[in-house]
């Protein structure tokens, strides 16, 4: 909610919010294949890494929680996580087929990914193109690493065991 109302920064890294503030219609958690990865050094998490998702790590699998906001709202979501103004770039749902992606503009976070659809509604990523096995790894930093676990624990019912299984680099 932090990039759909924006914020001060005081509890989540600051961020404008959506030119709309209507809250998503609906969450749904799921699973898609590839991985998450951990890179770059983030100010705004304690120089840690951030993460980014490798679609091309065969055999394993990412936890999601999809939010439904509308196409413009994924826009300025996508803007703000590259730290570009609104209107630098335009997605629509007509750029991507299933299973593709693309890049726009610049940032850490410059590919966007078309997935399945979930229950129905088309579903969208942004990640970066550096992919898994070209990327420095660096270590999420504490509080990145709470929210995270916080987010798996509330959407898959995760325990803390299962949550260091799944992020074997999480220290």
């Amino acid at each position: 909610m932090a990039y759909i109302n924006g914020s001060d920064g005081s509890k989540w890294p600051k961020a404008r919010g959506c030119r709309d503030q209507t809250s998503p219609l609906r969450d749904i958690t799921g699973q898609i294949p590839g991985r998450i990865y951990f890179a770059e050094y983030s100010k705004s998490w304690e120089n840690g890494g951030v993460a980014f998702y490798d679609p091309a790590v065969a055999d394993s699998i990412a936890f999601v929680r999809m939010y439904l906001v509308t196409i413009d709202q994924f826009n300025d979501i996508f803007l703000q996580e590259n730290g570009l103004d609104s209107g630098d770039i335009n997605v629509t749902l007509a750029d991507l087929a299933v299973g593709s992606s693309a890049i726009y503009g610049c940032g850490w976070y410059r590919e966007i990914w078309r997935l399945e659809d979930a229950e129905g509604s088309p579903a969208l990523t942004f990640t970066s193109p550096v992919r898994m096995d070209e990327a420095t790894l660096v270590a999420p930093g504490k509080k990145y690493r709470e929210v995270i676990s916080r987010g798996l624990k509330e959407s898959h019912g995760m325990s803390e065991h299962e949550i260091a299984a799944y992020f074997p680099d999480f220290k």
